[in-house]
């Protein structure tokens, strides 16, 4: 009976697409990780603390998502409420399967991660450094957490049949992941033994639970709580008259907002867990990782899964869009109010992200001097190269006449088009050419001049074997010039937008085509998962190819960079044009999805038939007592 019991649970409906999405998903940002980690290890640090802490996130996020979905979605079945069967059973049967279903997402991400990771290291042991050693750690942590969160949201009004759809079940639900991930983190981190006591406590809040059930499930609360009107305060009088006046602008734009939420998703977590994830990935999009870690990590890595992310939150299907369309309501106003709250909460992630990430990079160095084994050289950031479009070599030179090949990278194996930067040095340069080079740097990077003859005199030196070496300790620009901060970089945010949101609402424009009357339920979904996978395949081959040799992730990234750059210096206007060119791109793919928006074809489904049912058999008994 409890295996019947499991195998016919609600919360196995989708947990074969889980079980495809959570690798897939994982992988995704795991890619980007990985180049976060490599850049670090590009220039000089070792794998931490925080790449830990990425990595638990990255297994984390798929199974807290299914475990959040499926917690708040239906317990039981009017037809398991029926059977003779004890509460107890019934209970045990969906909270074995939740806990189940989430260790299996948990276990197959980790594993086909850890797969991937023997198949990459065997071909290449250099790319070990993309992966955090020692995987088994983060996944018992994960899996421990992820039990006794399945346990606690169980124990959650337990004789409910289903939770209500209220903020305060959504407030629960995300506290309760979000102890998730800090226990997680936690123990990986610290305390890996500690999995055995949070596998204990998970096992003694189930008992707990299946101890204090009732007799019998209830389909809702037995004292549902009074309805409450926005802009009013609990216990005043609410005239229903026909002078009444709304209670508030404020109150009435929420409740106009929270019905069309409700109107146009099935999924009633879509917003509360998209505004969070894409409050992260407007963080990444300002690039506050680098400035975090001090590497090349590019930032136009996160464009196409920020779009993947953005499409999996909007593209549901408006189950109940019909009962919107008798209200004075344009279909341009609610989907307004639908693609509105994703923008901005990606537009204040990566606001945050800039002043963070501005205030960062203005305490690092960005012109670094540092001696290698026969020399001193230069570095410095990889959007201060310039891109060689016809291929031929590129020479630095000094107004002495000394003459040096400049360093030169290339974005995609076989190209004619690389980066090269005017400000490097090699082992023969002078004293005098290394100063001017470093000048040049600060020059362009800074927007301040220091003489090539101080810098010398200050830094620089010659050795027996005639080559430039430090007078004494090494050279820290910053610290000897505090007032230097680096220019504003390009316009970036604006392009960044268009790549997001063109991707976005052009992929959205094709699912809602298939929201026609005429188009089977199967085709829906088909379009809907092609897009979602054809995102995720574009996103993950680049770091296939950057693991295969043909791409170079961070001279990509660079290349990007210095491109958005100079179209800003060579455009009539600058920033202000790219800025201008890109809100009119952004709108009319934005139109273009608006125009399949006023198409589409909402009809109430079985499910919604049978909630019109008591509302139909009221309205014919008030028309038989008015007649």
């Amino acid at each position: 009976m409890m295996l019947e019991l499991m195998r016919r649970d609600y919360c196995l409906r989708f947990l074969g697409r889980w079980l495809i999405l959570g690798p897939i998903t994982t992988l995704s940002i795991l890619g980007v990780v990985a180049a976060a980690r490599l850049a670090a290890r590009g220039a000089g640090a070792e794998p931490g603390l925080l790449d830990l802490f990425l990595t638990v996130c990255v297994f984390w996020f798929p199974a807290a998502v299914y475990l959040g979905v499926a917690a708040t979605d239906r317990r039981l079945s009017r037809f398991d409420m029926a059977l003779p069967v004890s509460s107890r059973r019934l209970w045990t049967a969906h909270t074995l399967t939740l806990a189940l279903s989430t260790l299996a997402i948990v276990a197959v991400t980790i594993g086909v991660t850890e797969a991937l990771r023997e198949l990459v290291v065997r071909r290449a042991q250099a790319l070990a450094v993309l992966f955090v050693p020692g995987i088994a750690i983060p996944a018992l942590a994960v899996g421990a957490s992820m039990l006794l969160a399945a346990a606690a949201l169980q124990a959650y009004r337990p004789g409910l049949a289903r939770l209500p759809r209220r903020r305060a079940t959504a407030g629960v639900v995300i506290g309760v992941l979000a102890a998730s991930l800090v226990i997680s983190m936690a123990l990986a981190a610290f305390a890996p033994w500690g999995s055995i006591v949070v596998l204990a406590a998970a096992a003694v809040v189930a008992l707990l639970t299946a101890r204090g059930l009732p007799g019998t499930f209830v389909a809702s609360p037995r004292a549902p709580a009074p309805a409450r009107v926005p802009g009013r305060a609990r216990g005043a009088r609410i005239s229903l008259g026909g002078n009444a006046r709304p209670a508030g602008t404020g109150g009435v734009g929420w409740l106009l907002f929270s019905t069309i939420y409700r109107a146009t998703t099935k999924m009633p977590l879509a917003m509360i867990l998209g505004i969070p994830i894409l409050l992260i990935f407007g963080l990444l999009l300002s690039g506050i990782l680098r400035a975090a870690r001090g590497g090349e990590i590019t930032r136009f890595l996160s464009v196409i899964l920020t779009s993947y992310i953005l499409l999996a939150f909007s593209a549901v299907p408006p189950r109940k869009l019909y009962l919107l369309d008798a209200l004075p309501l344009s279909r341009r106003t609610i989907l307004a109010a639908v693609m509105l709250p994703l923008v901005a909460a990606l537009a204040v992630g990566y606001g945050v992200g800039r002043i963070v990430a501005d205030d960062l990079e203005a305490q690092r160095d960005h012109v670094v001097l540092f001696e290698s084994d026969c020399c001193v050289r230069i570095r410095v950031p990889i959007e201060a190269f310039e891109i060689a479009w016809d291929g031929q070599p590129r020479w630095n030179g000094s107004p002495s006449g000394e003459l040096h090949e400049a360093w030169t990278t290339y974005p995609y194996r076989g190209s004619r088009v690389f980066l090269h930067s005017p400000f490097s040095v090699t082992d023969g340069s002078s004293p005098n050419f290394v100063a001017f080079q470093a000048s040049r740097a600060v020059q362009a990077i800074y927007g301040e001049h220091i003489p090539p003859r101080e810098i010398r005199e200050r830094y620089l030196a010659t050795n027996a074997d005639g080559h430039v070496v430090f007078k004494s300790g090494g050279a820290s620009l910053l610290d000897d010039y505090p007032h230097l901060r680096p220019l504003p970089a390009g316009p970036a945010f604006p392009v960044l937008m268009l790549l997001v949101l063109g991707v976005w609402l052009a992929a959205y424009a094709l699912y809602l085509r298939t929201l026609r009357a005429g188009i089977s339920e199967r085709t829906r979904k088909g379009v809907y998962w092609g897009l979602m996978l054809g995102l995720l395949v574009v996103h993950t081959s680049q770091f296939v190819l950057a693991a295969t040799g043909r791409i170079d992730l961070l001279a990509a990234g660079g290349f990007c960079e210095i491109l958005v750059r100079d179209l800003a210096e060579a455009l009539p206007g600058g920033a202000f044009t790219i800025w201008v060119v890109s809100a009119l791109a952004v709108f009319g793919v934005y139109k273009a999805a608006e125009r399949q928006f006023l198409k589409v074809e909402s009809m109430p489904g079985d499910e919604q038939a049978m909630e019109l049912i008591p509302l139909l058999a009221w309205g014919a008994r008030s028309d038989d007592a008015t007649t």
